[in-house]
C-alpha cells in the first residue's frame, strides 16, 4: 500500500479557506486544530463542566449490545464513565449500505485520532460516531450508486415514508432488502471474496427492523473490535438523557435564533455565503407525531407552533412536553452541537466540508451557554486506486494528479486520434478533391456531347461522393474498433476515479472496494498513519 498526498480545491469558499488555515476562518472558531496546545487547552476547559455520564454510558451499553458489542466496544463506554474521559466525535446520516465511502473514512478518522490524541494527552478518549437517526432526508440515503456496463447507476431502495419521517423510523421491507443487496453486488462482479461478503451484509439486513437498523449491524461489524462506539440521536432512549437541555433550548430559544443569525451575518460580512438558510422564528426544533418531523416556529407570544398552527405549545406547556416526552422533540443543525456539547465530553469534532462551514456560524451559539466549541478536525479524505490503474495512466503519460484534478477527456481524444493513419484526414480531403476535379472535367465532356446530361452528371457526382463517404465511414468503424478496448478502459477507470465528475468518495461504496480489495479494507486504512492535515489522501493498493 502506498500513500500520498494531493491538494484538491474545495468548492466551499469558507471551507477552503479553513483547510489553508487562513486566519478569517479560522477566527469563526475557538480553537485552531492545527495548533500544538489545542487539545490540551480543550481538554482543561472540559474538567469545568459536569456531564450525564451514569446515564450516557448505560444508554452507549444497551444500544451497542443490540449489535457485534464485545470488550473493546465496553472498555471504550468506559472511558466515558471515568471522570476524566474524553471524546472524540464525528457522524453522519445512516446510508443504506452504510452510504457512499466518506462514512468509512469519517469513522476511521474518529478512531485514528481518538487514538492519537489519547496518546498525546496521557488520558482515556473514547471514539464515538454519532448516528443521524433524526435526519429526515430519506432520499439522500436510501441509494446506493454501482459502476455497470461503463456507466454509473443509481440503485434505489424503494420505501412509503414520507419526507417527514426520520430515518430512525424508516422500516425496512427486507425481501426488498435482499433482492437490491444481491442485485447490487451482481454489479460489483465475482471475486475471491464476494460470496463471503455477500453473506455477512444479508446477515446483517435480515437481523435489521430500520435503516438506522442495518447501519449499525453494518459499522459495527466493520469496527466493534476497533472499540467504536455507535450513537443513534433519534433513539427515544436516547433523548431520556436530555429533558433537561431541550428545556433549556426551550428557555434560551430567542437568544439562541439570534447568536446563530449573528454568525451568519458576520460571515456574509467577510465576504462568506450562509451555510444555512436563516428563517425568521425557527426554534431549531423539531415536534414527532406519528413518525412524522414538523418543524416548530415561536410566535409573537412565545409559544411554539407549526408554520400552519395545527402543533402549538405555551412555554410552560412545551417544558413539560421536554421533560415527560422528550422522544417527541428534536434537534436541528443549530441546536444539535449544542445537544452533543452537554452530554458528551466532546474533545474534538470530526467535520465534513459542509459541517466545517455550517459549524462556523454556531460559535456565539455556544459562548451563550459559557461553552467553547470544541476543535473542528477535517475527516480524512481519500481516493482508492489499484497498481493496475496506475499502470494504465503511466501508459497513456497522464499523471494520476493530472487524472483527479482534469479528468481523462484529453486521454480519449488521443487514443482516439493516435489510432488514426498519419494524415488520415488530410488523405481523404485531397482523394475526394482529385475525383471531383476529375469529374468536373467528364462533366465539361458530357456538356459538350449533349446538353441534356447534365442532370446524370450531377446524379452521378452525388453517386461518386456517397461512395467516397461510405468507404470513409468505414475505414473510421474500424478505427473505432481497434480503440474501443482502451476508451472502455479510460472510461472505467475515470468511472472509478471520479464518478460524475466527483470525488470518488461521495459516489462510490464502500463494499465495492471490499469485493475489490478484500473485506480488510477498512483495517488497511486504519492502518495507513494519515496525517490530519485537511490534505487529500492518495492510496495505492496492490490489484
Amino acid at each position: 500500500m502506498k500513500i500520498k498526498e494531493l491538494k484538491i480545491p474545495e468548492k466551499q469558499l469558507f471551507t477552503a479557506d479553513y483547510l489553508e488555515n487562513n486566519p478569517i476562518a479560522v477566527s469563526f472558531f475557538d480553537y485552531d486544530y492545527k495548533s500544538r496546545d489545542a487539545l490540551r487547552r480543550r481538554q482543561n476547559e472540559l474538567l469545568q463542566h459536569a456531564f450525564p455520564r451514569e446515564q450516557l454510558t448505560a444508554y452507549l451499553t444497551r444500544f451497542n449490545q443490540k449489535f457485534y458489542y464485545n470488550e473493546k466496544t465496553a472498555e471504550s463506554i468506559a472511558k466515558l464513565r471515568n471522570p476524566n474521559g474524553l471524546a472524540v466525535v464525528g457522524g453522519q446520516q445512516a446510508g443504506f449500505l452504510t452510504g457512499p465511502l466518506l462514512t468509512i473514512y469519517k469513522a476511521v478518522s474518529i478512531l485514528l485520532y481518538a487514538n492519537q490524541a489519547e496518546a498525546e494527552l496521557g488520558t482515556p478518549v473514547a471514539p464515538v460516531f454519532w448516528i443521524a437517526g433524526e435526519d429526515h432526508d430519506l432520499d439522500e440515503i436510501n441509494h446506493v450508486f454501482v459502476r455497470e456496463n461503463g456507466v454509473l447507476k443509481k440503485k434505489p431502495l424503494r420505501h412509503t415514508s414520507t419526507s417527514q419521517s426520520p430515518a430512525s423510523s424508516f422500516k425496512l421491507d427486507l425481501a426488498e432488502v435482499d433482492k437490491l443487496i444481491v442485485e447490487i453486488f451482481r454489479s460489483f462482479g465475482e471475486t475471491p471474496y464476494t460470496k463471503k461478503l455477500l453473506n455477512s451484509v444479508r446477515e446483517d439486513a435480515a437481523k435489521s427492523t430500520t435503516l438506522v437498523d442495518f447501519f449499525a449491524f453494518s459499522l459495527s461489524r466493520l469496527f466493534a473490535a476497533e472499540g467504536l462506539i455507535l450513537l443513534d440521536s433519534g433513539d427515544p432512549d436516547f433523548k431520556k438523557i436530555q429533558p433537561s437541555y431541550l428545556a433549556l433550548i426551550a428557555e434560551k430559544n430567542a437568544a439562541i435564533d439570534k447568536a446563530f443569525t449573528d454568525g451568519i451575518e458576520e460571515l456574509a460580512s467577510r465576504g462568506y455565503a450562509a451555510p444555512i438558510e436563516a428563517q425568521q422564528g425557527n426554534t431549531h426544533l423539531f415536534y414527532y407525531e406519528k413518525d412524522k418531523r414538523t418543524l416548530l416556529y415561536r410566535n409573537g407570544e412565545g409559544d411554539f407552533s407549526s408554520k400552519d398552527g395545527e402543533i402549538s405549545f405555551n412555554t410552560h406547556e412545551f417544558k413539560e412536553l421536554a421533560e415527560g416526552s422528550p422522544e417527541k422533540l428534536s434537534n436541528n443543525v443549530v441546536t444539535r452541537p449544542l445537544m452533543q456539547e452537554w452530554i458528551l465530553p466532546v474533545l474534538s469534532f470530526i467535520a465534513g466540508p459542509g459541517e466545517i462551514a455550517y459549524w462556523a456560524s454556531l460559535k456565539k451559539v455556544f459562548h451563550l451557554f459559557g461553552r467553547k466549541m470544541p476543535p473542528v478536525v477535517p475527516r480524512l479524505s481519500f481516493t482508492v486506486i489499484d497498481q493496475k490503474a496506475e499502470d494504465l495512466l503511466s501508459e497513456w503519460g497522464i499523471s494520476l494528479e493530472n487524472a483527479l484534478l482534469n479528468g481523462l477527456d484529453t486521454v480519449r481524444v488521443e487514443l482516439a486520434n493516435n489510432n488514426k493513419p498519419e494524415h488520415f484526414d488530410a488523405i481523404i480531403n485531397d482523394a475526394t478533391k482529385q475525383i471531383m476535379e476529375a469529374h468536373a472535367n467528364l462533366t465539361d465532356l458530357a456538356l459538350s456531347i449533349n446538353g441534356d446530361l447534365e442532370r446524370l452528371g450531377i446524379y452521378n457526382k452525388e453517386r461518386i461522393l456517397r461512395e467516397l463517404k461510405y468507404l470513409e465511414n468505414k475505414m473510421e468503424h474500424r478505427l473505432r474498433k481497434k480503440v474501443k478496448l482502451p476508451l472502455a478502459e479510460a472510461n472505467e477507470l475515470e468511472l472509478l476515479l471520479k464518478p460524475d465528475g466527483r470525488l470518488q468518495e461521495r459516489v462510490l461504496s464502500l463494499y465495492e472496494m471490499m469485493n475489490r480489495y478484500g473485506s480488510d479494507f477498512p483495517s488497511l486504512l486504519l492502518k495507513s498513519e494519515p496525517a490530519f492535515n485537511g490534505v487529500h489522501k492518495i492510496i495505492t493498493l496492490h490489484s
